[in-house]
């Protein structure tokens, strides 16, 4: 598990100092009305959600595209660049600056379809519904883990965070996801529907995220096999050819975070 501190050591190590892209064409069984290259990537070199949801959107959009992970040392430079002083970043081909993670989400969702179906459709109804998961899974994640962050001792604080997915009824991070989970009336193990969508990308960049061993503290097994919609969610994404590719090729570097991607894999 890694500390605050090493995280952020670790952050700005990345790279040597140096911020660096990396360039992979994806390909799957998808479709995408995107631009298929010229796309701009820019996040901490981490598998933090806001950033990894549009890493592995993009990796389903079969596009080129550059991951640029910049690393803390870099974001003073970088900060005054970006539209509101925050990351993750999205360029397209024309060089337009797009900003806030949802919204990029959503952009980017509605231009990829997998196995027939767009990840954000155009059916106003399920866009709702999707849009009502997305926001109600980042609102767990918020209101209960953005607060351990401001524990000094850190002791203290990866007790706070386990307590959290205690599934005993008093863990709040946990009681929330049960909240998401019974909502979701799909026996297909999407979120909504029939068909992976943006809740499903979402979901598993949130989920993954707290068991991989990134944030310190959060135990990584017995909580989401309580989970059984969630954890189908999760391995419906982790199931797709062009999501295994990229974390494959993340997962073989043995310097951080390779060793996170390792389980990024694993519902």
């Amino acid at each position: 598990m890694l500390s605050s501190n090493v995280t952020s050591v670790a952050i700005g190590a990345a790279g040597a100092g140096v911020a660096f892209a990396l360039y992979r064409r994806y390909a799957c069984k998808v479709g995408s009305s995107l631009p298929t290259s010229g796309w701009t990537l820019t996040y901490f070199p981490v598998p933090g959600p806001p950033g990894e949801t549009q890493r592995v959107l993009l990796a389903l959009s079969g596009c080129e595209w550059t991951d640029e992970r910049v690393p803390g040392t870099k974001w003073p430079a970088v900060k005054p660049t970006t539209k509101y002083g925050q990351m993750p970043a999205l360029k397209n081909v024309d060089g337009k600056s797009m900003a806030q993670s949802q919204a990029m989400a959503r952009y980017l969702a509605k231009g990829i379809t997998v196995d027939g179906a767009k990840l954000y459709p155009d059916d106003a109804w399920l866009a709702f519904q999707i849009d009502e998961f997305v926001d109600s899974i980042d609102e767990v994640r918020a209101k209960n883990m953005n607060p351990t962050f401001a524990i000094k001792d850190q002791k203290e604080k990866e007790t706070a965070r386990a307590v959290l997915f205690a599934t005993d009824g008093t863990g709040m991070f946990f009681e929330g996801l049960k909240r998401v989970e019974a909502q979701i009336d799909s026996d297909s193990g999407f979120i909504v529907g029939k068909h992976l969508s943006l809740a499903d990308v979402w979901v598993f960049a949130t989920i993954q995220a707290m068991r991989s061993g990134f944030i310190d503290g959060i135990p990584r097994d017995g909580w989401l096999d309580k989970l059984p919609k969630l954890k189908a969610s999760v391995a419906k994404v982790a199931a797709q050819p062009a999501v295994q590719s990229y974390l494959k090729k993340h997962a073989e570097s043995t310097s951080f975070p390779g060793p996170i991607y390792k389980s990024f894999g694993t519902p």
